[in-house]
């Protein structure tokens, strides 16, 4: 079996949700939800710094979460179809349970001097955190995919660093972020399974309609999605870099294709 047709084992893949599913039930049991949200966001308020949570929360932006599969382009087709498939699963699930919960954010609940915010006050709509599930879509991907375990380590480490923003900049309970973490990486273990049944999308034609889709999002980030948090030179180095390296490995992918 080829390197890019590999899936980890079920048992380890779903090792991350597991944990995160645990922790949930700890915290709930205890009911310390709101005591851990105010612990972790006053504590972050005094280190490192308001522009280190706001660099770091854009990570899970939206439109972050779907340019940076453009890396992928004519790299890894099976990481590219899987981004895809995880995207669509990660935003159903998300946004299902967004509106149909609605459950109120800490602005919206705690005294308002009682909270550090950061960025924009958000008040609805807390669980789960789409922000995490963004960064746990890419770290799940990541995961389950024959890369080494270095650059593995690297990136769960920047998702969780994205779920601990979220509740730094004071947008959402812990939770929420446990919520995001969870179903963020089962979707990318749902889109590992899903490609191993059905090997789709890494026809040329797909491929090359998936790497204009996740192109476009990195053109939208670097001129003028509004992330809602002061960090436009990370959004705009994300975007270029992932805009220049999707064009790069198109060009190489259509030049072997050619030989």
């Amino acid at each position: 079996m080829n390197n890019d047709q590999y899936i980890a084992p079920a048992a380890w893949s779903y090792a991350v949700p597991l944990l995160a599913l645990v922790i949930m039930a700890w915290v709930s049991m205890l009911d310390i939800n709101q005591t851990l949200f105010l612990l972790i966001n006053n504590t972050s308020a005094a280190y490192p710094g308001d522009a280190f949570w706001a660099y770091t929360t854009i990570l899970g932006d939206a439109a972050v979460s779907l340019s940076l599969p453009a890396l992928f382009v004519g790299r890894n087709p099976r990481l590219l179809a899987m981004s895809f498939i995880a995207a669509l699963i990660a935003i159903f699930l998300i946004h299902g349970m967004k509106w149909g919960l609605g459950v109120l954010r800490p602005a919206a609940v705690l005294a308002y001097d009682s909270i550090h915010i950061i960025g924009p006050v958000l008040k609805a709509k807390a669980f789960p955190s789409g922000h995490t599930a963004g960064a746990f879509v890419l770290a799940g991907l990541i995961g389950v995919s024959p890369l080494p375990v270095k650059l593995k380590v690297a990136v769960l480490i920047a998702a969780i660093l994205v779920g601990w923003s979220r509740m730094a900049v004071g947008a959402h309970w812990p939770l929420d972020v446990l919520a995001g973490a969870a179903l963020g990486w089962f979707s990318a273990v749902v889109a590992g399974m899903v490609m191993n049944k059905w090997n789709m999308m890494q026809g040329k034609s797909a491929q090359t309609a998936l790497a204009g889709f996740f192109c476009l999002a990195a053109v939208w980030l670097i001129l003028g999605h509004k992330t809602g948090y002061d960090a436009k030179p990370m959004q705009w180095l994300i975007g270029i870099v992932s805009l220049g390296t999707a064009i790069t490995g198109f060009m190489k992918q259509q030049k072997q294709q050619k030989n």
